[in-house]
């Protein structure tokens, strides 16, 4: 006599497969949308499309698996609620893999989910993003204070007699002897004075730029025609922000006699500091 095949090993190790497979490819498709995955960075067009396609696969995959789970598990229900023989056995054996299944993993996973977010809350609590944004708003508020430091030498300068009165009779020893006690009296870095061809008459104070850098700022301005309110700069040199207030000095009688440029610096090199700053927060996050 012939032994007869019994089908229930193979319903029962796909049974098993569909348990352990469904939740895995849940995993592995809430691991693609939620979590910042380095590995999954897909640099080309075709990465992207096999990604795209992998996780399609994926989805379907697990769309399959869910819905033969889900008939399973409603024909169990079915075959219990008519009082089918074996069917208290099969729920308690169905229940079983689900419990061996789904509790161990729902457990360490939540158990994982909260040390790693209280942990991570402890050990990196500085706020590196508020660090960031104070460093840059420094560097923007002392720029700020370069730039209107410029401004009020350049118009210091502008309504100063004794510097007028050197310009008028082109004295150059006067007008270094000027421009030398003023920035001197206001704690200012540098300041100019060029005739009305653009040649430079005299200079003063630590100065980082030559004439042709100046004039080079002002190509549709020439130093006969600057408006009256002055004109202002920024300028990169040698790894520092130079910034620059023009304004023209005028005779008592009228007329143009040159012009006035003062310039300040951030102090220290706070640019490149703040920059440092930023990149070590970049890198933190």
């Amino acid at each position: 006599m012939a032994p007869v095949n019994n089908p229930h090993p193979p319903r029962r190790a796909f049974l098993i497969f569909l348990l352990i497979a469904v939740p895995f490819l849940l995993f592995i498709g809430w691991s693609q949308a939620s979590l910042n995955l380095s590995f999954i960075r897909p640099k080309s067009a075709p990465q992207t499309i096999l990604l795209v396609v992998v996780s399609a696969i994926i989805f379907l995959a697990f769309l399959i698996f869910a819905l033969i789970l889900l008939r399973i598990l409603l024909k169990l229900y079915v075959e219990r609620r008519s009082h089918k023989l074996g069917s208290r056995f099969k729920t308690k054996m169905v229940v079983a893999f689900l419990a061996l299944t789904l509790v161990p993993a729902c457990f360490l996973f939540a158990f994982s989910y909260g040390l790693l977010n209280r942990s991570i809350d402890k050990w990196f609590g500085i706020p590196f993003d508020v660090v960031q944004t104070d460093a840059a708003e420094v560097v923007h508020q002392l720029a700020i204070q370069a730039e209107n430091r410029s401004r009020h030498l350049a118009l210091h300068l502008a309504t100063s007699p004794q510097l007028a009165e050197a310009a008028s009779m082109a004295d150059r020893a006067a007008l270094n002897r000027v421009l030398e006690r003023e920035v001197a009296d206001l704690s200012s870095e540098s300041a100019m004075f060029f005739n009305p061809n653009g040649a430079l008459l005299a200079a003063a104070g630590p100065v980082r730029l030559s004439g042709n850098d100046v004039r080079e700022l002002l190509p549709r301005h020439s130093f006969r025609n600057l408006p009256q309110e002055g004109l202002s700069f920024q300028k990169r040199f040698s790894d520092e922000d130079i910034f620059l207030s023009v304004r023209p000095l005028n005779f008592a009688s009228g007329g143009t006699s040159g012009a006035v440029v003062a310039m300040t610096r951030l102090p220290l090199n706070i640019a490149r500091i703040a920059s440092q700053i930023q990149s070590e927060a970049m890198k933190y996050d």
